[in-house]
């Protein structure tokens, strides 16, 4: 897995972003370490598009472990509606509960 390159409307080549998976991050940080491999050879070795890719990756990994590599999702969170509350069926004991507590904080009121 690595980077797909694309042409610009004028023409220049650029990077597509991608996003890694926690298995691809492992491969590369295993492989470097298992080799000996320098950060620039693991880089060009799996076609990252830069090196502090990969040097980010072994900090993470060095700090927080392998929970520290797991992708997260980025962007705007999305909007979701609120759920209604149900409200209790007419004469279950919730209704009745919930109306007593109602009748009893407005008699407090009223008192007050």
């Amino acid at each position: 897995m690595g980077s797909l390159l694309s042409k610009t409307w004028d023409g220049r080549t650029c990077f597509i972003h991608t996003n890694y998976t926690l298995p691809f991050k492992l491969e590369v940080l295993t492989y470097m370490n298992e080799y000996g491999a320098s950060i620039n050879e693991t880089a060009v070795h799996y076609n990252l598009p830069s090196d502090s890719t990969l040097l980010n990756w072994a900090n993470q990994f060095k700090e927080g472990g392998i929970d520290a590599l797991i992708p997260k999702k980025k962007g705007r969170l999305s909007m979701k509606k609120e759920t209604m509350k149900k409200s209790p069926a007419n004469g279950s004991q919730e209704a009745l509960l919930a109306e007593l507590e109602y009748l009893r904080a407005e008699n407090a009121y009223q008192k007050s």
